[in-house]
């Protein structure tokens, strides 16, 4: 049995040779398993057809405990990596590892087979599982935006901004010069856009007949 199987009745009887007509009256007491090696045999008593009734009894070994072998893809399994992965109890040996499976691909692998040999030279075989991991990638850092390269100045410094000049405050003391009127010629008329000047002109010739008017009738008034 395995390291840690529990053995049953079912276990005992298939190794018991039972003569043609003959049954299974009582099965002894079973060992535990906990621990590799031979274990006390279990007591078994047969009836045979006339009726008689023996005992035999069942050898137990108990077989070494295996653990798995693990590589990544690629990585060769040896006969030494598996003899490491069988637990051997003190005065048993390895005789014999079977095909050992390759690991181009990840998963499963069918187990190897080792034979083992007891202190008395009973044999028994193991069976070591084999399990092939996929190598790990590393995902590739994508590449951050690179920062553009700022303009260096005569002494590798960044040159500043020119600071744009403040336009000139025009002087409190400086009033805008008022236009001059034009000034006309003898003879001719000046007519500005306003049409100023001869309306002027206009209401002093009326002023000069009203005052004539006046002085007429202050005279009448008095004589």
């Amino acid at each position: 049995k395995n390291i840690g199987d529990p053995i049953t009745n079912e276990d005992v009887e298939k190794n018991v040779k039972i003569p043609e007509g003959g049954k299974i009256v009582s099965i002894g007491d079973k060992p535990g398993t906990d621990t590799p090696g031979v274990k006390p045999v279990v007591p078994v008593v047969i009836e045979l057809p006339n009726g008689k009734q023996i005992t035999v009894e069942v050898p137990v070994i108990v077989k070494p405990k295996v653990t798995p072998v693990v590589v990544k893809v690629g990585t060769p399994v040896t006969e030494e990596d598996v003899k490491k992965h069988v637990d051997l109890p003190e005065g048993w040996k390895v005789t014999k590892v079977g095909e050992i499976p390759t690991t181009a691909t990840p998963g499963a692998k069918p187990s190897v087979t080792v034979e083992v040999e007891l202190p008395d030279g009973r044999k028994v075989t193991v069976e070591v599982p084999v399990t092939v991991t996929p190598k790990h990638v590393e995902p590739s850092t994508p590449a951050g935006p690179t920062t553009p390269e700022q303009p260096q100045g005569e002494n590798g410094n960044k040159p500043q901004p020119e600071t744009p000049a403040k336009p000139e405050k025009p002087s409190e003391n400086t009033k805008p010069e008022v236009p001059k009127a034009p000034v006309a010629k003898a003879g001719e008329k000046v007519l500005p856009n306003t049409g100023i000047a001869d309306n002027n002109s206009a209401l002093a010739g009326l002023g000069l007949a009203i005052l004539g008017l006046a002085t007429a009738a202050r005279r009448r008034k008095q004589k």
